[in-house]
């Protein structure tokens, strides 16, 4: 029986380890869990069911969630973002663009947000930043050097002179033209300069003092503040076509009547600060402040292409606010960002008394900002309904809908939210 035994027990053990790889082979592949915030081992993070893809930076790695999943790729090292970090993210989806030093060179590099290969551009020096509408071209600018770059093409630079600023630069809808904002030196007011890609020397200059470039999405020409008389202030909304005719959109007396409020205060000159579209492609919206030594006021306007009434939402003023009660006026409130939603654009009011304060316009219609979430935010998501607030670097974001009831969820992340697109 001994001898039996021991004959048996060494095939029993090859059957059973045979039979262990057989079990395995058959196996699915395991899962691995996303690592827990702060190293909490062991535990599975559940991540809110949120619209599009939300982008955080986290050391040198960004973190994409989307469809409830975290998925990272690894940045070039060091990898710095423009001033706002949104601009570097590619109308696709596609690409994230950035700076990284090598030595005493800089280079400009787009990553892949899907595999994070990276695709050298060609050297620049760190600066603003904005992505033509296909995706194809990447306009760079700082100081007096804007520079062009672009996939499967050569670069191409654009010089000013000493001394020159050049403080904006945005691209046409079809991609062919970019329109800048110069500034001369020791001057007071700007001009804007077109430049036209399909041409080795085209330009189009602008003479009139000018500023706040911004193309109508519809492709319907350029848009700008003009300057009525020199060192003044930017008080005509202007929309410049392909052919070069004019068309006032605004005049000074048509942000003075456009609201009862702003009708009534004394001494009022309206002051273009912003212009950018609206959700609906013919719709131009605007900021401006009323410089009154009575009353200063602020509002955000909207105008339909061509020649439809101007719309004006003043911001409110709260002359109770403890530290407004020994101000005479009171200082009001005034916008802060703007965010264009899918359906509606949304803003920031600050102030005594509207810090923070979250806005919505909808169908040239303002929706209180009593009814709307009073935290601030950092980003707006791509329908507009959620907005996401992080209270402190480094501290767990919060998303709250305005849409839907005002529901709140925790993003269990620490890095820092930097963009929120479709994906």
């Amino acid at each position: 029986m001994e001898r039996l035994r021991q004959r048996l027990f060494p095939g029993i053990l090859i059957g059973l380890l045979l039979l262990a790889n057989l079990v395995s082979m058959n196996e699915k592949p395991a899962v691995t869990p996303t690592p827990a915030p702060q190293g909490d081992q062991g535990a599975t993070v559940a991540y809110p069911d949120l619209p599009g893809r939300l982008i955080f930076r986290s050391g040198n790695e960004l973190q994409q969630l989307a469809d409830r999943k975290l998925r990272s790729i690894a940045l070039p090292t060091p990898f710095a973002l423009p001033g706002d970090a949104r601009t570097a993210f590619a109308p696709n989806g596609n690409w994230v663009a950035g700076f990284t030093r090598q030595g005493d060179q800089s280079f400009l590099d787009a990553v892949d947000l899907a595999s994070g290969a990276v695709t050298r551009l060609g050297s620049s020096e760190p600066g603003e930043m904005l992505w033509s509408p296909d995706s194809q071209q990447l306009a760079v600018w700082a100081g007096s050097r804007l520079e062009i770059f672009g996939f499967n093409r050569g670069n191409r630079l654009v010089q000013g002179g000493d001394g020159v600023r050049l403080t904006q630069a945005v691209w046409a809808p079809d991609g062919k033209r970019l329109a800048m904002e110069v500034t001369p030196p020791s001057a007071e007011t700007s001009t804007i300069e077109v430049l036209d890609l399909s041409s080795p020397t085209g330009f189009e200059r602008i003479t009139q003092p000018t500023s706040h470039p911004f193309w109508a999405p519809n492709g319907e020409g350029l848009i700008f503040g003009r300057y009525v008389q020199e060192g003044s202030l930017a008080t005509e909304l202007v929309l410049r076509k392909p052919d070069g005719h004019e068309v006032i959109l605004a005049r000074v007396a048509d942000l003075l009547q456009a609201n009862p409020e702003v009708a009534d205060i004394q001494g009022a000159i309206p002051h273009l600060t912003s212009i950018q579209g609206g959700y609906n492609p013919a719709e131009i919206l605007f900021t401006l402040k009323f410089y009154s030594d009575v009353n200063p006021r602020f509002a955000i306007g909207s105008v339909n292409l061509p020649g439809t009434p101007v719309h004006l939402h003043l911001l409110p003023v709260f002359p109770d606010h403890p530290q407004n009660q020994n101000q005479t006026p009171p200082r009001p409130c005034y916008p802060g960002a703007l965010y264009r939603s899918e359906a509606s654009l949304l803003f920031v009011a600050h102030g005594f008394g509207c810090e923070g304060l979250v806005g919505r316009l909808e169908y040239s219609s303002l929706v209180p900002l009593k009814d709307v979430w009073t935290a601030p935010i950092g980003l707006v998501a791509p329908d507009g309904d959620y907005v996401l607030n992080q209270p402190a670097p480094g501290a767990m974001p919060t998303v709250t809908g305005l849409l839907s009831g005002g529901s709140t969820k925790m993003i269990p992340l620490y890095g820092e939210p930097i963009h929120w697109d479709r994906g």
